[in-house]
């Protein structure tokens, strides 16, 4: 939801990513590190620190980290940047702060935080249920499927 902070992503990575990736136990994480959800992002609604996103990449320890879109240029990526490499390197990142970073101004709501707690435990009893549930699909109990084919550009992609 808007205004989550890394109290809410980190929550979420450790109480539904976390647990499906052990599940699932894939041969390769790769990190989208898109930096859209930084608190100086000027597009979204989010709170999400330097630290937030280090401490994100030694959760998920990922293989590979792709550095993607944000548009906070100097208040977000040197210092997300620098977290990541840290992070994925194993060494401290402790010391990485954002420019006037205040965390009580950031801080999210109890009511966010409730949102993201009732989103995460979806997520994971949808995965633990994921059986049944593809069951019910093949027997075509209460799902419906819809094929659609979307073109994407004006190459003819599809």
């Amino acid at each position: 939801p808007p205004h989550t902070s890394e109290e809410g992503f980190l929550h979420v990575v450790r109480n539904a990513v976390r647990p499906i990736l052990d599940d699932f136990k894939p041969q390769l994480v790769v990190n989208s590190a898109g930096q859209d959800n930084h608190y100086t992002d000027p597009i979204t609604n989010m709170n999400f620190s330097a630290q937030g996103y280090a401490n994100l990449t030694k959760m998920l320890k990922p293989d590979i980290a792709v550095l993607e879109g944000g548009y906070s240029i100097e208040g977000a990526l040197p210092y997300v940047n620098t977290g990541l490499i840290l992070a994925m390197a194993g060494l401290d990142y402790s010391g990485i702060t954002e420019p006037g970073f205040d965390a009580a101004r950031i801080a999210q709501s109890e009511e966010v935080s409730r949102a993201i707690r009732k989103i995460g435990d979806v997520v994971l009893s949808n995965w633990r249920n994921r059986r049944e549930m593809q069951e019910k699909i093949r027997r075509g109990r209460d799902f419906i499927e819809r094929r659609r084919t979307n073109m994407y550009d004006r190459d003819m992609i599809y």
